[in-house]
């Protein structure tokens, strides 16, 4: 399938290299096996460019902090949403689920989200207030193990 032909994936996580981890991992090999079948569009953290396929575009937010991040995160997903019309729009954790879901809307395409157990049990009442709400409008959660499952279907 030419690249002309394949749909558009967005996949907006603040868990990518160069910060360091399991979850970052995990969300690099995704981005990978998005890039395969899809044309991949990556909203990461700086210094993020340098670890996805070459085939792919990446907006990197200008800093590593999470308020920055997050402001760069809504604003450019909402103006990606708007320009390519992806048609799924994923979140690698759920830290960023709003801004899978208000882009989707956007988008009029798929929001999937996929959950570690940090982001169903965390301990802050304003997460619990306003993330789970999101993390429960998208179209879709993958959980990242059968425990994880388990939390979700709870929460």
């Amino acid at each position: 399938m030419s690249d002309a032909q394949k749909k558009t994936a967005l996949l907006i996580t603040r868990n990518f290299p160069p910060l360091v981890g399991g979850m970052e991992k995990l969300n690099q090999r995704m981005f990978e096996g998005l890039a395969q079948n899809f044309n991949a569009v990556l909203i990461a953290p700086k210094g993020a460019k340098k670890f996805a396929p070459q085939n792919t575009i990446v907006y990197e937010s200008p800093s590593l902090s999470l308020p920055i991040f997050f402001l760069y995160a809504f604003f450019a997903s909402i103006y990606l949403a708007i320009k390519l019309k992806p048609s799924v729009v994923l979140a690698g954790s759920g830290l960023t689920a709003p801004f899978v879901y208000i882009a989707s809307r956007f988008a009029m395409g798929r929001s999937v989200v996929y959950v570690h157990g940090l982001d169903l049990i965390a301990q802050s009442a304003i997460y619990q207030r306003i993330w789970l709400p999101f993390i429960r409008r998208c179209n879709a959660v993958i959980a990242n193990s059968s425990n994880t499952k388990q939390l979700a279907l709870e929460k």
